[in-house]
């Protein structure tokens, strides 16, 4: 790391060294100011075209210090910032360090024989409006969402935990282009021993490279990285990620990404929505377990049809079991072969209807299947119920987007081995899927909590939801290390 040296010429020959490659990124290095002290002193500005206000910049800054000579009875930097009336300026020791600045949409200002710079926030790119987030909509409740400023995603939550225990650590991740990371979380609540763990965790990725997304992040800091289960939560509406807080968990905000994520993060979470908690547990609870068959229909569907036509014919109904093999006989293909083109052809209408525009990609995707199944069945490529199994298995996985994919990839495996084995293999891959599930843990929690290991207490908030006066406001499989260290004491 290269010091700010007390000669301003120095410090402005490595800066022009530096930057002289870079004309695309209209860099501005002023050196003709002069700020009117007891003296008249040299000055250097540095700042990007179309990342700062430049309304601002002359108004508030050139001018003030342009127009009177400083005070002589405090330090310089102290009457320079006075005059200008910056509050949140940040003093910078090391060249280095001012190209991130820089690139952060500050001003930059270097006197002669000062040994630091002033950086001043003068940031005024682009900023998308505050909307719903198109995959988390809300019929009662916040329609607030995350957008690609940090600041404003801190402000959204700021606004929403008006509490002094709130803390925010600041990480700068990759070094040829660095990422602002923010850390947020309750310190009278936040396991210490959970976050330790993910600073160490943050420290290994920032030397790694540049982050480029929040998935990314994701996958980096996560405890199993090649689990097909998620073990980090995400988010886009600040109101959730207000309610994570409180609870006791980090929450973590990338600069450029509208997506928060959080630790620990839990399965039981993925048949859980926050307008639960606004409407009457009576229906919530019903909807949870609603959630909960469609989960196991939407994978172990397809697997248990192929099974029973192929292995296991004393399962079907006497009365259905001619109809079967009637509509099976039609099809010139083996029953596992239609079952597998049919799965694919859905994913691919899935894919093509979110890749598309809007305003297409809806009806692409129901157009799609509509006539494919429709044509399938009159050419006699695919048997009715087949086409029916399938659409009943896909239309039930759309109730637990958070974890469609594994979904799909868990149906797939279960059609694979249930033409093999039956539904033993079946029962064999389920139970293997289980004890997987069961050995995560996110953030050093377990995964499978409340559920493995069980809190009886905190079942009042899982597939049943109690009436919020028996809710705890904090899980106990969250809270256990106070518990513990109250215990040891």
């Amino acid at each position: 790391m290269t010091r700010i040296s007390t000669s301003l010429k120095t410090n402005v020959q490595w800066l022009e060294n530096r930057f002289k490659d870079n004309s695309a990124q209209q860099v501005r290095l002023v050196m003709d100011f002069v700020i009117q002290g007891k003296t008249r002193i040299p000055a250097c500005w540095l700042w990007i075209d179309g990342l700062i206000d430049t309304q601002m910049l002359q108004q508030d800054i050139f001018g003030p210090l342009g127009q009177h000579p400083l005070p002589s009875n405090e330090p310089l930097w102290l009457a320079v910032q006075h005059r200008m009336g910056v509050k949140n300026g940040i003093h910078v020791d090391q060249l280095e360090t001012v190209f991130h600045h820089v690139f952060e949409g500050h001003v930059l200002l270097l006197l002669q024989k000062e040994s630091i710079a002033l950086s001043i926030p003068l940031l005024n790119s682009p900023k998308r409006s505050i909307t719903e987030p198109p995959g988390e909509t809300s019929i009662r409740g916040s329609h607030e969402g995350f957008v690609e400023s940090l600041d404003t995603n801190i402000a959204l939550i700021r606004r929403r935990v008006l509490s002094s225990n709130l803390h925010i650590e600041s990480y700068l991740l990759g070094e040829a282009l660095p990422v602002t990371l923010k850390v947020l979380y309750l310190n009278d609540l936040v396991n210490p021993n959970m976050l330790t763990s993910l600073r160490e965790k943050i420290r290994k990725v920032a030397r790694q490279g540049t982050i480029l997304s929040s998935g990314e992040l994701e996958q980096r800091l996560e405890d199993a990285p090649y689990s097909i289960f998620p073990t980090t939560g995400n988010t886009e509406k600040p109101d959730k990620a207000a309610a994570q807080l409180l609870e006791g968990r980090l929450v973590l905000l990338l600069d450029g990404d509208p997506t928060a994520l959080y630790y620990p993060h839990f399965f039981i979470e993925s048949i859980m929505n926050t307008e639960d908690y606004a409407s009457r547990p009576y229906y919530v609870s019903f909807i949870r377990i609603l959630r909960a068959a469609s989960l196991f229909v939407s994978i172990l569907l397809p697997a248990y049809y192929i099974s029973v036509l192929e292995f296991h014919k004393e399962m079907i109904p006497t009365a259905l079991l001619p109809k079967l093999h009637e509509a099976s006989a039609k099809s010139p293909f083996p029953i596992v072969l239609e079952v597998l083109v049919m799965v694919f052809m859905f994913e691919i209408v899935r894919e093509a209807g979110i890749r598309l525009p809007k305003s297409v990609g809806s009806a692409v995707s129901i157009v799609g299947a509509l006539i494919l199944g429709e044509v399938s069945v009159d050419a006699g490529i695919v048997s009715a119920p087949t086409i029916i199994v399938v659409a009943l298995s896909a239309i039930t996985g759309f109730t637990l987007t958070p974890v469609a994919d594994v979904i799909a990839l868990l149906r797939i495996a279960n059609i694979v081995i249930a033409s093999l084995l039956g539904l033993y293999g079946v029962l064999l891959l389920t139970l293997g899927v289980l004890y997987h599930m069961i050995s995560l843990t996110s953030m050093n929690e377990p995964f499978m909590a409340p559920f493995a290991p069980l809190y009886p207490n905190d079942l009042r908030d899982g597939l049943i939801r109690f009436p919020h006066q028996v809710l705890r406001k904090q899980p106990h499989f969250l809270k256990r290390w106070k518990i513990r260290s109250e215990r040891n004491r």
